[in-house]
């Protein structure tokens, strides 16, 4: 992934997090919903001045924008991480290595 397909990946993530439309979007960053799904598409990158607008609108520091090795996640998949985490010490190390296998089948990442 080139770095405008993983920022157009990560803008639209966030707003879809915020619950934000394109349009709700383009009018906090004064542009046109075209110029935003060049964006959100990678097709285009965005200025220093819709960059720092992004960060205030998401409320983050700009390295974070450019952070890719995570996705954004929800409140909901939040808690249930949360779960997970406070049964996983209970496990002995087959039944981990087991769940670890099928989250990886689940996450296509076998």
């Amino acid at each position: 992934m080139n770095i405008k397909t993983g920022l157009g990946n990560k803008i639209r993530e966030l707003r879809q997090k915020h619950n934000m439309s394109q349009e709700n979007l383009c009018e906090v960053l004064d542009i046109n919903t075209s110029s935003l799904s060049s964006l959100e598409t990678g097709k285009s990158f965005p200025s220093h001045k819709t960059l720092t607008l992004l960060c205030n609108a998401f409320n983050i520091h700009p390295k974070e924008l450019f952070d890719f090795s995570t996705a954004t996640i929800n409140s909901e998949q939040q808690e249930i991480i949360k779960e997970i985490n406070s049964t996983l010490p209970e496990l002995d190390n087959e039944k981990l290595y087991y769940i670890n296998q099928i989250a990886r089948v689940f996450a296509n990442k076998n």
